[in-house]
């Protein structure tokens, strides 16, 4: 960006000529609208036009956060309703004269979650049904992304509209090669449904210090508190000080400039910019009216704002990614020294300390001082972190919890209700979920459209619609049939039928469910089965196997997903040997490093060792090194097998694994137990830490049954799948259980097995940094 587009954001004074809030893209834009609308609206206090301007720039900035926390990330939403008031007292409680008219106090509709009266609204102006407003207000209305795929969006509020619709329907966002340069990355990250790469959240937490420097140009902010602000901020970002005596609009630039560089390595940054935040939040807010004149916004509003969005860059991954168990020296400890009580502070320490009920009671105590008032964010910002704290300390957080309800989820229907996810998977742990019922059917009854809505009053009611638990009741039934577009639909259904066995009846809906490109990885997977299913007993006909094939090949999910072509194996293996199902898919997928695959599962359900090396190997050789997460699995079951045949692996190199911070938390874990480093009960201790964690078992069953010992492979296996049904490893555990099942005595006592680990000689070092 040249200077001069810099210098032109950063003038929070400039008139324009006609400010226009919908053709902004990113919320500087948008603050910039909203004091060019200052003089304007001097002129004409009064002007419907002028006023719908101010009202859809609030409400731009309301969809500029998380869009399942919408208008809590600063103070918009109430400002908005402010405006949207006093038009309506204007009009003396007439109706809008035209939809272009009536479309800003819609979109505000929108923001407060009634979106019934949002497609009420719009029948009224069916005329305007394909203009651009329209069309984005029905899509987010409903979460329907599908007039989207013909026609990508063009518009700033078009393109809210389409991200608020992906996130409420649960899929990933498939046009974002047409996004318009210069829109938030920080929006753009959280309409990802949390499946951004990290290069685009290093973007966003970069964005978000480059906002904090330039809310310091306000003119609001006195010269003598913003210099050295400013200095002190460039400093912690890595940046060069800059020259004595350079101007604040320099100062500025030096900041945003650091922070375009930002390495995401350190804590100091957030530490700078949280207190220059919290030093600027009680400055003048806006929408006050002194002397008949409109304040729109104030660096007091701004610095709010701030805040928030900086609690969220300290969330995202690259942070953790790349410091790994690092994390805790280099950011959690200089947070919770430089910030302590904060939320900030408190959620950088779940998950990176072993003490984790001490993290948890950290964490709740944050948000007790959040609910409380005494804190610094909105309350849905404390309350996502209500299902982590509740799973953590189980019912001892059912306090906090109540707490959390009461405060975010009002009695007042206002429409205002906010984090029922979490607080809905906490409730569940902690069974107060009768307490937030009331709150979801009242969002219900506003929000027909609201999935995460409908399954909490479905389990309140005694009728819990979650993965593998439910058959579906005739009330699912007409819900799928009466919103055919919103995948979360139809995937419950699908899967409670398959959840019942009943595959013919699942079939439809998952694959309804998965016209999407990006859905739950799980109802990809249970499709594939319910496929396999639909042709298992004809399998072994003439052409049956080459159309299951066939039908494999034709589902868009292959993208080197390999959990989704192992669920192709779980259909085959339950109806059929192990050998059928693997003539099946080598006979022409021989070539394919996806049938690898499922070509090692089988042969690990049928005791083929050699096999399973083999096809691991070959795995290794066609992808595996472009996913971590697969070669350290693959690695890990390469070194337990080889053991069988006397291969003992290289344990230095598996030292080095076992602290490197890129390293699968889980993995790490299992191969600290596997090298002699850690005892199986501290790895135990430390499993809720780690990212799918649970799936260590997969391996220490897979050793179990390398050495032997039927009895403890199963032992562990067991709770593992019944837990986990869906996870990669599981479905490689059922396999094994299957198999494991089958042994006698003198199959066991017959089997060629590796030596116990006590019997082989370990280095360990002196010390570790683990």
């Amino acid at each position: 960006m040249g200077r001069a587009a810099i210098l032109l954001l950063l003038t929070w004074c400039a008139c324009a000529a006609e400010p226009d809030a919908s053709a902004s893209w990113n919320p500087r834009d948008v603050i910039s609208v909203l004091a060019d609308l200052r003089a304007p609206l001097d002129a004409a206090p009064d002007d419907q036009r002028l006023l719908g301007q101010v009202l859809l720039a609030y409400v731009e900035l309301c969809f500029n956060g998380d869009p399942d926390l919408v208008g809590q990330l600063g103070p918009w939403l109430g400002y908005a309703e402010q405006i949207a008031a006093r038009r309506r007292q204007l009009r003396g409680g007439a109706a809008p004269v035209s939809f272009a008219d009536a479309s800003p106090e819609l979109w505000l509709t929108l923001v407060e979650g009634d979106t019934v009266a949002v497609v009420t609204g719009l029948e009224a102006w069916p005329a305007a049904a394909a203009e651009p407003q329209a069309r984005a207000l029905r899509a987010a209305a409903t979460r329907d992304v599908r007039p989207f795929l013909a026609a990508p969006p063009t518009t700033a509020l078009e393109w809210y509209g389409y991200l608020t619709a992906c996130v409420g329907s649960r899929v990933e966002p498939q046009l974002l090669e047409y996004l318009p340069a210069g829109v938030d990355p920080v929006a753009i990250v959280v309409g990802r449904n949390e499946l951004a790469p990290s290069h685009e959240e290093m973007i966003a937490v970069r964005t978000v210090f480059e906002d904090v420097a330039w809310m310091l140009m306000a003119s609001h902010v006195p010269d003598a508190v913003a210099r050295p602000q400013l200095i002190e901020l460039t400093i912690a970002l890595g940046g060069v000080a800059p020259q004595p005596g350079t101007d604040r609009g320099g100062l500025v630039r030096a900041a945003m400039d650091a922070a375009g560089a930002y390495d995401c390595q350190r804590a100091s940054p957030f530490i700078v910019a949280w207190k220059a935040c919290l030093l600027q939040r009680g400055a003048a807010g806006g929408i006050r009216i002194a002397d008949g004149r409109y304040q729109l916004i104030g660096v007091g509003d701004f610095a709010s704002w701030n805040l928030s969005r900086l609690y969220i860059a300290g969330c995202l991954q690259p942070l953790i990614a790349d410091l790994g168990d690092r994390y805790h020296e280099v950011v959690g400890g200089p947070l919770n020294v430089a910030l302590p009580g904060t939320l900030l502070a408190a959620q950088s320490q779940v998950g990176w300390q072993e003490n984790l009920p001490a993290s948890a009671r950290q964490l709740a105590a944050a948000m007790r001082r959040e609910f409380a008032g005494q804190g610094e964010l909105p309350i849905a910002l404390a309350c996502a972190h209500a299902a982590p704290v509740a799973g953590i300390l189980g019912e001892d957080a059912a306090d906090l919890i109540r707490l959390a309800i009461l405060t975010a989820q009002p009695a007042d229907g206002s429409g205002r209700q906010r984090a029922l996810r979490s607080l809905a998977l906490a409730s569940e742990t902690c069974g107060t979920l009768g307490e937030i019922l009331p709150a979801a059917s009242r969002q219900l009854a506003r929000d027909p459209y609201n999935q995460e809505a409908w399954r909490v009053v479905r389990r309140g009611g005694g009728s819990p619609l979650i993965p593998l638990v439910p058959q579906p009741t005739p009330a699912d039934l007409a819900r799928a049939a009466r919103l055919p577009w919103l995948c979360s639909a139809q995937s419950d259904v699908g899967l409670g039928f398959a959840a019942a066995g009943q595959w013919t009846e699942a079939l439809p809906y998952l694959t309804a469910a998965t016209t999407q490109r990006q859905v739950d990885p799980v109802v990809r997977r249970i499709q594939l089965c319910a496929l396999a299913k639909q042709s298992a007993e004809e399998l072994a006909k003439p052409g049956r196997a080459a159309a299951l094939v066939a039908a494999f090949r034709d589902i868009p999910c292959l993208d080197n997903d390999f959990a989704l072509a192992g669920a192709i194996t779980i259909g085959l293996e339950r109806a059929h040997a192990e050998d059928l199902g693997g003539q099946a898919f080598a006979a022409d997928f021989t070539d394919c490093c996806v049938a690898c695959w499922p070509l090692s599962r089988m042969a690990l359900a049928r005791g083929d060792w050699p096999q399973a090396r083999r096809q691991g190997a070959l795995m290794i050789e066609h992808d595996g090194r472009r996913q971590r997460w697969l070669l350290d699995l693959l690695l890990s079951e390469q070194a337990i097998l080889g053991r069988i045949d006397g291969i003992e692996p290289d344990w230095g190199e598996l030292r080095a694994s076992s602290m490197d911070s890129k390293a699968t938390p889980y993995i790490r874990l299992f191969t600290r137990w596997f090298i002699g480093l850690d005892s199986w009960d501290e790895v135990v201790a430390k499993i809720p830490a780690t990212a799918d964690g649970d799936a260590v078992f997969w391996l220490r069953g897979l050793y179990d049954v390398s050495i032997g010992d039927i009895a403890g492979a199963q032992q562990v296996l067991r709770p593992m799948v019944a837990r986990n049904p869906h996870w990669i490893e599981s479905d490689a555990a059922a396999g094994l259980l299957r198999w494991c099942a089958k042994q006698t005595p003198a199959s066991i006592a017959a089997l060629k097995r590796a030596r116990p680990l006590e019997q082989v000689e370990r280095p360990v070092p002196a010390r570790t940094n683990f």
